[in-house]
């Protein structure tokens, strides 16, 4: 291994040990449905909590993590929030996965199901779970959640595609303007 090579590992080595360290100032303990699970919240700003939980920073945190505890967590707590109904404030419906527990309001509307890909990545982090652990205990015991966010994609898809219409919660709109991964503001963009 070269010289160069050997400063660059050292050195993600350190960030790594860094980023271990702080992820205990995000910690938080939810009891949502049932256990008490030990998840982390979304960001801190000067030493506070800023941004609580998102189902999809929970799930892309324990996919990256690569994680088994963050996985079967975030995986329980989605499912455990997952949309039951339709909700025109919320933006809920079967099988969507939650954007942000903590309500916020925006135009008369809540954030609280704003974010398309939340089912999609609970598929995603459930299945690698799976193949890190070769335990279907998580699966058997989530399995009728984890068929509503299927069910939730497929009635999204239109040839082929994923569409995003607030009509299936029976709104026309959501609180957020955009739904996917970057739901806030862009520097320069203001629409």
């Amino acid at each position: 291994m070269s010289t160069q090579s050997t400063k660059l590992l050292h050195r993600l080595e350190k960030l790594q040990e860094e980023a271990k360290a702080a992820l205990v100032s995000f910690e938080t303990t939810n009891a949502n449905d049932g256990d008490p699970l030990q998840l982390y919240n979304a960001g801190i700003k000067k030493g506070n909590i800023r941004f609580g939980l998102f189902g999809r920073d929970l799930l892309i945190s324990a996919l990256m993590a690569q994680d088994r505890s963050m996985m079967a967590n975030a995986i329980r707590f989605v499912c455990s929030t997952l949309g039951r109904g339709a909700n025109t404030r919320t933006g809920e419906e079967p099988g969507r996965g939650i954007h942000e527990y903590t309500d916020v309001e925006i135009r008369g509307r809540l954030t609280r199901y704003n974010a398309t890909e939340v089912s999609l990545l609970l598929l995603i982090v459930t299945a690698r779970y799976w193949n890190l652990t070769a335990d279907t205990t998580l699966l058997t015991e989530q399995k009728a959640s984890l068929i509503a966010a299927i069910d939730y994609i497929h009635r999204h898809l239109k040839g082929g595609l994923f569409m995003e219409d607030p009509r299936y919660c029976g709104a026309d709109g959501y609180a957020l303007r955009a739904t996917y991964w970057k739901d806030s503001r862009l520097p320069g963009r203001e629409d």
